[in-house]
């Protein structure tokens, strides 16, 4: 039994049935083509251009499509794309809205929030499961070298 008080000292006893799970998660289940590796992206790639993209299984209990969202420092750097698939299923895709910089920025951490995914019902009652994507940029030669602590003029 849960007792929620509120502001008016009043409270509501609540019957409430907690299961654990054990932290075992088929990720494949849920996103049937995601590679648990960094995506490698240069950084003088167009703007527009697709770099990540997966497949989102929607749970069988629920008739419609998953849904997701994008979160993480520099996500305002990429959008969000959901295209319906086949049975209700989705694919999210990353487009790159805004041109990456090596020198300003080398990795973006991001998570990828599903709603009513897939999941093996008999272990796991989640409803909403956070995906990680790694997007890594790759230098091109736009910048000359910068040296520190180096003298003026090097004889070899």
């Amino acid at each position: 039994i849960c007792r929620v008080d509120d502001t008016r000292n009043e409270y509501r006893e609540v019957e409430v049935r907690i299961n654990a799970t054990v932290g075992k998660f088929d990720i494949n289940l849920s996103f049937p083509n995601f590679r648990i590796t960094p995506t490698f992206v240069p950084e003088f790639i167009p703007t527009g251009t697709e770099v990540f993209s997966v497949e989102v299984r929607r749970r069988e209990s629920i008739a419609s499509a998953p849904m997701c969202e994008l979160r993480g420092k520099g996500s305002e750097t990429f959008e969000l794309r959901q295209r319906l698939l086949p049975e209700n299923n989705l694919n999210a895709s990353l487009q790159l809205t805004k041109k990456l910089d090596f020198e300003t920025q080398i990795i973006y951490v991001l998570q990828l929030l599903c709603k009513d995914v897939a999941v093996n019902r008999e272990i796991d009652t989640r409803n909403l499961i956070a995906m990680q994507i790694i997007i890594m940029v790759t230098d091109q030669q736009d910048s000359p070298p910068f040296f520190v602590d180096t003298k003026p003029l090097t004889v070899i």
